[in-house]
């Protein structure tokens, strides 16, 4: 039985919670700035869900969360579909190309 390939990754960073959560919501602002097909669906006080608008069966959910000093980010299929492989990984990479540039900039401040 075939399964859809998900990915996920942790990025650490050691700040307080709320900068985090600042720099949660620049990198998500980024991220939807360089990607017209993307949209948030669901936003709780850590965590953000955004959705793509692509054809249904490339339509994938990315989430990003505040856990514990970190940054979870996962992407997946919203329905059952093998191809294209390597979609899940670009998504989550860009976020945290996203959460990268957004730690900078707290930095530099």
């Amino acid at each position: 039985m075939f399964k859809p390939i998900n990915y996920e990754t942790t990025v650490y960073c050691d700040q307080s919670e709320e900068t985090l959560k600042e720099i949660m919501d620049d990198a998500v602002s980024r991220y939807l700035s360089s990607n017209p097909f993307v949209f948030p669906v669901d936003r709780q006080n850590l965590s953000i869900m955004l959705r793509t608008s692509e054809i249904e069966s490339h339509a994938r959910v990315l989430s990003i969360s505040v856990q514990e000093k970190s940054f979870h980010i996962l992407s997946k299929h919203t329905v059952f579909q093998l191809l294209p492989i390597g979609i899940n990984r670009r998504d989550v990479r860009a976020m945290c190309i996203c959460l990268e540039n957004a730690i900078s900039h707290i930095n530099e401040r």
